[in-house]
């Protein structure tokens, strides 16, 4: 990390109104900060971090065409990984998917996020190596309270999901979004179970396995599935100690998803391989925190007040993180 770390931060007008909440984040932090509209030279040296903001009153797809030079530009430099874009991203995701294509962007907030500046602030710190490292749902979810299991046997998943049902209901949560968590839930603990475990070889132990035979892992490679909530959101959390995910996975099978093409299905002795995607669907914020050959951990946030539909609806957020 450079002893004089920079932001750059691209913006139709870096310094409207609606960006002061970012600039209070970021100025916060040990850096210099470098503000330029979307079609400015980009500097020579590498950005710690990058910020990209769409114009939060423009309709979606002009938003979008008016930083696309900047996603270009972050794609041809291999600056992706260090970019934040806040975009209205909803249900469905062309903004999404323009991003994921354009500059591989690690992180897609939501302008309608309910943790916004915090959840930009994160991804920035993080990128500074200054952020909170714990794994775990605490530093996504702030003040939440709940319960962490160990996972060792693909039989748990059905007793796993009583428990997270049982949870979320005493809690007031709408019992549809409460089904959609538990299914999240079920995704997450299969890849944890499944398709995380590698021998030292690195080759791959169950995921070709079907989903109906068994699993047991040693209590070494035991998974920690955690869910929890803060009063007015509910979240679910799997932490593998393989790191055997990759980032370019993750993207493939969100493109692929998105993109809703022919090759959706993906056909396989484990699965349909459009998990991710679902995942996204359903959450209003999903994080996948990869620590290559050290664990993967992904964490589904879900709006727990209000109806179904309003759940479904909410803008929705993407983080994606590769420690190094």
């Amino acid at each position: 990390m450079s002893s004089n770390p920079t932001i750059l931060i691209v913006a139709p007008e870096p310094r409207a109104e609606p960006l002061e909440p970012l600039w209070r984040c970021l100025e916060a932090l040990p850096a210099r900060i470098i503000a330029a509209p979307p079609g400015a030279d980009a500097p020579d040296e590498a950005p710690s971090a990058v910020v990209v903001a769409c114009d939060p009153e423009a309709p979606v797809p002009e938003g979008l065409e008016a930083v696309q030079p900047a996603l270009a530009a972050l794609g041809a430099r291999g600056w992706g990984a260090k970019a934040t874009l806040i975009s209205p991203y909803r249900r469905g995701g062309g903004a999404l998917l323009e991003a994921l294509e354009a500059a591989e962007v690690a992180h897609l907030i939501s302008w309608h996020d309910a943790g916004l500046w915090r959840q930009v602030a994160l991804g920035v710190r993080r990128r500074l190596a200054t952020g909170d490292a714990r794994w775990g749902v605490a530093p996504w979810l702030e003040g939440a309270e709940g319960e962490r299991r160990e996972v060792t046997l693909s039989r748990q998943r059905d007793p796993l999901l009583d428990e997270l049902g049982d949870f979320a209901a005493a809690r007031g949560v709408n019992s549809r979004v409460a089904t959609l968590a538990q299914s999240v839930a079920d995704e997450f603990i299969i890849n944890a179970v499944y398709n995380a475990p590698v021998d030292e070889a690195g080759a791959f132990r169950y995921a070709r396995r079907s989903r109906t035979e068994g699993v047991e892992l040693p209590q070494e490679d035991a998974a920690t599935f955690c869910f929890a909530s803060d009063g007015e959101r509910l979240a679910v959390s799997i932490h593998d100690r393989f790191g055997s995910l990759t980032p370019e996975t993750v993207r493939r099978y969100l493109l692929r998803g998105l993109r809703k093409g022919d090759d959706q299905i993906e056909h396989k002795d484990g699965g349909a391989g459009l998990g991710l995607y679902t995942v996204l669907e359903a959450t209003t914020r999903f994080i996948v925190r990869i620590a290559p050959g050290a664990g993967t951990e992904m964490i589904g946030i879900f709006e727990g007040p209000g109806s179904y539909r309003r759940c479904l609806g909410r803008p929705k957020s993407l983080q994606l993180i590769t420690e190094t």
